[in-house]
Order: structure tokens, then sequence, then C-alpha cells
């Protein structure tokens, strides 16, 4: 249908602010996006956020209802909606300003709701108090607004065509009373998995903030990572669009939730370790703008590529010791024990060839399964990428050091089976100590940063050019730091690798 209206109609909004504002009266080429050539729910949802008194406004959400024609409440929550509640009052008046001098007037209420964000699911965004909103129509949360209270926020927030319905009392929606049965306007969730060993797990140190190294004295004492603290505030930065989830397990049992949090810089594992995540966030909040986001971190320590984390499909493989000239038999995906002698009958153990990868991606599919649980109001996903940073076990074993690099060959075209992701990047870090001198033998990890170097190298695997990509992990760690001792527990080496896989991970997404 021919849209009824256009940058030169007669119109406003008498938007009714309650105590949080009065009444203001907005105009409606302030409302009117000329490059989109429609009137736009974001501008008016911004405008209301500027108007009110609230002293917080980033942290709330409008919800706008207005009268219709036959008398009944409507909610407006899309850019439809708004020109729907516009063109009822058009049919069959002037809307030219040069046609007439009295202009149309929308009559609307906004109320104004907490955003849902917090310490985990159940929580306010102090985390504390229980909220029984499960759902609600409103677009996301904008923390910046122009001088005409109006963000450059692209389509998918409130922008657009997702029809919604709110059967709940608006009154009880508000305090927070009653459940909501409303549809948010979550798109797609951009899912990142990560998956590694302690590298990965992370053991930065948190706190505390007069002690160096830790992520409390980068950040509040030397102003490090801006971006993970709220001036305004002054506490750490919550994000909006990204969800910071950990679960963890032994091998294939159940394992835990380690968090379930909007990501933050005070959202730790165990309370006190951080791993590579809040650096690799801070690119993915930044490259996706508004649209949602999980980073899906599965993993524990000290588990090997080559045989923990073995993928599907991997063949055992022969190996012969240099100083004893005894030769094994590797154990491929489903087999054990690790190794026995070559031409033997294996003795199985308890545990086999792969039952940590099966573990992981396990418990990420169960995450993904109860998506609402872990991203408020999501329906729908796609997994976007992988991260991986392991390594340390794999360096400890010669046999393992020289297969390392078919197995990550093996383990990128597993997870893009698996998750349907045929296209999507992949980005690993190498450990810290590794170098390319001959001299870096053993668990210096020099056949694993050799390995990782020629997966990333579109000369040798044509078909991850342009979709694999590396960190040399080496650039980041201090003199001293290594995989082995978790790097020190240096917040900053975790932050910057972290920022640098963030970055690679974006770099290949824009290709």
């Amino acid at each position: 249908m021919t849209t009824l209206l256009s940058a030169e109609t007669n119109a406003i909004v008498k938007l009714d602010l309650g105590d949080k504002g009065g009444t203001r009266r907005i105009a409606f080429s302030r409302l009117w996006d000329s490059e989109q050539s429609h009137a736009s729910f974001n501008r008016l949802s911004n405008l209301a956020l500027k108007f009110s008194t609230l002293a917080r406004p980033n942290l709330h959400r409008p919800i706008i209802t207005y009268t219709d024609v036959d008398g009944d409440t409507i909610t407006i929550s899309t850019r439809r909606e708004l020109k729907e509640a516009f063109e009822q009052f058009v049919v069959g008046t002037p809307v030219s300003a040069t046609d007439a001098a009295t202009p149309i007037i929308l009559r609307a209420q906004a109320s104004f709701i907490k955003k849902w964000r917090g310490n985990g699911i159940g929580t306010n965004e102090e985390g504390n108090r229980p909220m029984k909103i499960s759902k609600v129509v409103a677009t996301e949360g904008i923390d910046t607004l122009d001088s005409d209270g109006v963000t450059n926020e692209p389509l998918g927030r409130g922008d657009d065509d997702v029809s919604t319905s709110c059967t709940s009392n608006l009154a009880n929606l508000v305090s927070g009373s009653s459940t909501a049965t409303c549809r948010d306007i979550v798109p797609k969730v951009q899912v990142f998995i990560m998956m590694g060993q302690s590298n990965m797990l992370g053991l930065g140190s948190f706190g505390p903030v007069n002690k160096e190294k830790t992520l409390q004295n980068a950040v509040i004492r030397q102003g490090k990572y801006p971006y993970l603290w709220n001036n305004t505030t002054e506490d750490w930065a919550v994000s909006n669009t990204v969800r910071n989830v950990f679960v963890m397990g032994s091998g294939d049992s159940n394992g835990t939730c380690q968090n379930n949090s909007w990501m933050a810089g005070n959202q730790c594992h165990q309370g006190k370790h951080i791993g590579p995540e809040l650096g690799i966030g801070h690119y993915l909040e930044t490259h996706y703008n508004s649209d949602p986001v999980m980073m899906l971190k599965s993993c524990i320590g000290n588990r090997a590529l080559g045989w923990d984390l073995l993928p599907p499909g991997t063949p055992s493989f022969d190996w012969t010791e240099s100083k004893t000239g005894k030769e094994y038999t590797y154990a491929g995906y489903g087999q054990s024990p690790e190794r026995w002698p070559k031409d033997t009958t294996p003795q199985p153990g308890n545990w086999k060839a792969g039952i940590q990868y099966d573990g992981d991606t396990r418990r990420a599919d169960e995450v993904l399964a109860d998506l609402g649980t872990f991203y408020p109001g999501a329906t729908e996903y796609e997994v976007a990428g992988f991260l991986w940073w392991q390594g340390d076990r794999d360096s400890r074993s010669p046999a393992l050091s020289e297969v390392y690099e078919s197995n990550l060959v093996a383990m990128i075209k597993a997870l893009r089976v698996k998750y349907d992701a045929p296209d999507a990047p992949f980005v690993t870090a190498s450990l810290g100590q590794s170098t390319l001198d001959p001299s870096c033998e053993g668990n210096c990890g020099r056949l694993i940063l050799q390995a990782m170097l020629n997966v990333a190298d579109a000369t040798k695997y044509p078909e991850f050019a342009g979709n694999v990509a590396m960190v040399d992990a080496h650039d980041y760690a201090l003199p001293g730091e290594a995989s082995g001792n978790h790097y020190g527990g240096n917040a900053d080496t975790y932050m910057q690798v972290g920022a640098a896989m963030g970055e690679k991970m974006v770099e290949l997404l824009k290709k």
C-alpha cells in the first residue's frame, strides 16, 4: 500500500509523559527518516527518553500507546504501527503543510520500564530483586542520544515490521507485578562458540583494585579498556546486546553454568577470574551495533585436541618414539586408551578420544535449545563464528604436537558441519610463550604455533581463505608468562589476546 505520509506531512504527536516530563509536542518532521522514507519509531522512542525526567534514561525503555478511532488503547512498537497510527487519522484529511494550517494530532502516552539486564536470569539491572517480566514489547535500550534525541540505530530494534501484541495490564507491566504476555522484538541471535582449555577458560585476575595486573587495577586505576567502565554511574558498564554465557563440565558429564549475564567487566568466572571474552565481546558489540550477540563458552582446563577434544571422524595414527624407537598407536575418535603399543589389543579405560568434544558441544547445544533462558526474549539464533584458544596439553606430547595441524583442520570442519555453518569464521590463538625459534621445543609450543600459522595460510588451505585467522599470543604475553602458569594471572594478557581475537573475527565477518 502506498503510504499517505511524507516528509511534508502536517502532523504532530502530543506525547504525555506523565510525571516523567509532562506533555511534549513533537513535530512529525522530527520523526521522519529521509533515508528510509518512513516515520521512525526509534526516533519517537528516543525523544520520549530525552524529554523524561528519569535520572538515568539509558537504563529504561518507553512503552508508547495511543487511543485509536474506535477508542481502543493500542501499543506502538514498530515503524509500521507508528505509520498506521498516523494514517488512520490521515484518511480523508489534507496532510500537506500547504493544504491545511491545522495539523493532524496523534495523542500518545509513554510509560517507562527498566531494561531487563543484570547478573543472571531473574534479576533486575542491579542484580537483586527478582523480576516477573519475562518479555516486553519495546525497542532495545539506547545509551547515547544526539541533540535531537535520535540515534543512528539500524533497523531491527523497533523500526522493523515484526508484529507484536500485548494482553497484560500496562500499569502492572511497568511495576513488574504481573507476567507479561508480550513478544519481544529480538532478532536472530548471532552466536559465537568459544572452545579450548584453560587459556579460553581464563585465569586472569579480577581484583583487588590495588594489585597490579588485575582487571580492576587496569580499568579503575590505570584507565585501560574504557569500554568496560561507565563514567556516569562510576561503575562497570553493562552491555545491552551481548550475552556472556559460560558452561563447563568434565568429559560428557552434565556440567554447570558458570555465567549467564549481559557482558560486563565484573561478571567473572568464580567471581575472581576473566578470560578473553571481554576483549572479544567488545569488538562483536561494536560490529553488530544493536543486534543481539551471544558469546557461548564451553570448555574446561587441561584438555588435548589430539585426545580429549578430538573431533568426530578423526582416525588413529601410528607414531615412533625417537629416543626409544618404540611404536605406538594413538587413539582415533571414540577409541581408548590414549595410546597403546602398535599391533597389540588396546585395553579401554573410562575415558575415550573426543569425550570432551562431545561434552563441550552437547552443553553448548543445551544452551541453544533453551535460548530464551540465556538470551531473554530470543527465539532464533545462528552460529556466526568459532573462537579457539588451546594447545598447552598437546604441546607436552611430541606425538600430539606433530598431528596438531591435521587435528585443527578436522576441528574446524567438524564444528562447521555440526552447527550448519559452512562459512562461519574461525579464529585461533597460539600459546603466549610460543615462537618459531628452533629452541622453542616441548611445552614452548613451536609446533603448535606453526600448525596454527599453516592452517590460517590460504596458500596451504585455499578453502580457509578469508574465513580462518590466527592471533599470535606471544605479541601480548610478558616475559615469563606462559600457558602453563596461566600468564601469571595477568588480566592485561587475557584482555589483549581477547581483543586481538575479536578484531580478527570482525575482519573475517566483513569479508
